[in-house]
């Protein structure tokens, strides 16, 4: 803490300063954009899934159905 003190800075490292916020802050973009698209994919995925689930769970019921009229005869 400088208390009323003035904070001089050389131009080329306040330069560099802002370069690297400035970089930071396109790699976090980049990176909430990235995460926003796995996302996505992975929403996309479940929902797949669950589908296939769906169908094999048809697919089994039917089963059954053929498996308890084959007995009942």
């Amino acid at each position: 803490v400088t208390g009323d003190k003035p904070i001089y800075v050389k131009m080329d490292q306040y330069k560099d300063a802002m370069h690297n916020i400035d970089k930071i802050k396109e790699l976090c973009n980049e990176a909430d954009r990235m995460l926003s698209e796995i996302s996505k994919l992975r929403a996309s995925e479940d929902k797949e899934l669950e589908q296939w689930q769906d169908e094999i769970d048809k697919i089994k019921d039917k089963i059954l159905l053929v498996d308890k009229k084959l007995f009942e005869i």
